[in-house]
């Protein structure tokens, strides 16, 4: 009977203790719940894309010729004027030394014929004496002249002697007197003409010698040109030759790294080979195809933020600098055909980030396009928001512990947050990611 009495006892004294436990207990279903505020929502447009460079500088042969080792590598780092590649040397500076030593021939070529001077000094001399030649001949001829008149007058006056000796008008010794005169005029006139011809033909002569000085000297200054235009082409193959000179060292004209290296050994190759690119930090951009519904939303100059990691982390800012004006058919990875449109974007500072120090190009990256942004205006966390079997947006509204199920109208939404135009205030209280049992009017309590 004693031990029935305690087995009562202890019955009641359980049943009391779990009425007062879960008297002090609160009662509902626990949820997670956020509040309505006022704020900004954004919408963003997400896609991958990849690195490129607006610019890849390329290093290649500048000439027929064999390259020498390269010792950079793919990531090491290049300054502008830095010494790149080398060509063999030795075929490019005989190739100098020949054109160079070409001019200098030339050049005294030139300088040792204008020296005229034998030249000269022979056209005056000669000057000189066809001066004086030319005074002895005019000389001549009017002694010439002098003995002709002479001859002349002797052989009137021995015609007239003749005359009056046959008139005997004088003696026979006077005739041969006149006729002695006669003869020694007539050999006179025909010595000094015979000197007047002789200094004529000597005048000649000196004048075609001079005239021949002349066109030597002519010939000279033709032969000058002739020469001068040897030295130009001369010139111009030395100078194509010191540019070529130049060529052999190879050096970058930009700061920047290494992106690839097409060859590594000694060997002949021809001009134009490509032997290493090289990529500026700077110059890094990104790519990314997206929908062209999507693209006719955006504008040059939207924000974008992107980053190498699929989680997002690290995100770089950067702004879209081009919306490709045409598009193109691409296959997804479902078999669906879509419109794709290329857009590029740069980095909001036009710099990058102090952490990244290499190009990275041809990486993949995930892209976030800022797409609308609303401020001020009433928003909740995305994960409250769910649909009723007519497809309208619905939320769980907790107002004093009872949960309600409340029909909203959506504006601006994206992955994290959704506008709400209507059906709730600032402050309002709603259940994030609803449970599957909840229903309206139940009884709820915000955990934590």
């Amino acid at each position: 009977m004693l031990n029935h009495r305690r087995w009562i006892w202890g019955a009641a004294v359980a049943v009391a203790a779990g009425v007062v436990y879960l008297s002090v207990q609160p009662r509902g279903l626990e949820v997670q719940v956020a509040t309505a505020v006022r704020g900004t929502v954004e919408s963003w447009i997400e896609a991958r894309g990849r690195t490129t460079l607006k610019r890849t500088v390329l290093i290649t042969m500048p000439l027929d010729g064999r390259v020498l080792p390269i010792e950079l590598r793919a990531g090491d780092r290049v300054e502008a004027g830095q010494v790149v590649a080398r060509l063999d040397p030795e075929p490019w500076r005989i190739r100098l030394d020949i054109a160079s030593a070409e001019v200098e021939r030339l050049r005294h070529a030139i300088a040792e014929h204008d020296d005229n001077r034998l030249e000269n000094n022979a056209l005056k001399s000669m000057d000189q004496t066809l001066a004086s030649v030319t005074s002895l001949v005019e000389a001549t001829r009017q002694q010439t002249q002098a003995s002709q008149q002479q001859f002349e007058y002797a052989e009137q006056e021995y015609q007239r002697k003749s005359r009056l000796f046959e008139n005997k008008a004088i003696t026979e010794s006077e005739r041969d007197a006149a006729w002695l005169f006669r003869i020694q005029s007539q050999l006179g006139y025909h010595r000094d003409r015979l000197i007047e011809r002789s200094g004529e033909t000597a005048l000649a002569a000196l004048r075609l010698v001079r005239q021949s000085i002349a066109d030597y000297i002519d010939r000279k200054r033709l032969h000058r040109k002739v020469l001068e235009q040897e030295l130009r082409q001369a010139e111009l193959r030395r100078d194509q030759a010191q540019r070529d000179w130049e060529k052999v060292t190879i050096r970058s004209p930009v700061d920047g790294v290494v992106l690839k290296r097409h060859v590594a050994n000694e060997r002949v190759l021809p001009s134009g080979t490509l032997l290493l690119e090289i990529g500026r930090v700077e110059d890094l951009q990104v790519e990314a195809d997206l929908l062209s519904d999507d693209a006719v939303r955006l504008a040059v100059g939207r924000p974008v933020l992107w980053s190498f990691h699929a989680d997002g982390r690290d995100p770089i800012d950067g702004r879209l600098s081009r919306i490709a004006p045409r598009g193109f058919t691409k296959r997804s990875s479902l078999g669906v055909e879509q419109q794709r449109v290329t857009v590029t974007i740069d980095f909001d500072t036009g710099r990058l980030p102090e952490r990244m120090s290499l190009p990275a190009v041809a990486y993949r990256v995930y892209v976030r396009v800022l797409a609308d942004r609303r401020e001020g205006v009433i928003k909740v966390p995305r994960s409250a928001l769910f649909q009723d079997s007519r497809g309208r947006w619905m939320v769980f509204l907790v107002r004093n512990g009872v949960a309600r199920v409340r029909p909203i109208e959506v504006g601006l939404m994206n992955l994290d947050e959704a506008e709400v135009r209507g059906g709730l205030k600032a402050g309002d209280r709603v259940v994030l990611e609803p449970p599957n049992e909840l229903r309206d009017g139940d009884v709820v309590r915000a955990a934590g």
